[in-house]
């Protein structure tokens, strides 16, 4: 469903005043802008930077086997 379209059958819901709809839209609209995410805007945005990187290959990737071996070099 189109993005406009959505929006104009979600107004129509809201318009008929049925308080019952109302009520738990207004708390899934509630719970859904207080949720606590796990990552900031910026660590989001990081993450899709090494991902761009990933898949245009300018970024270095490990197996499993090459990351251990790093992880558990001594300093």
């Amino acid at each position: 469903m189109e993005e406009t379209l959505l929006q104009e059958q979600v107004h129509k819901f809201v318009n008929t005043n049925d308080e019952r709809f109302l009520r738990l839209l207004y708390t899934l609209a509630k719970e859904y802008n207080s949720e606590n995410r796990d990552f900031t805007i910026n660590e989001l945005q990081e993450f899709e930077n090494r991902r761009k990187n990933f898949l245009n290959g300018s970024s270095e990737s490990y197996t499993c086997v090459d990351a251990k071996a790093i992880i558990t070099q001594p300093f």
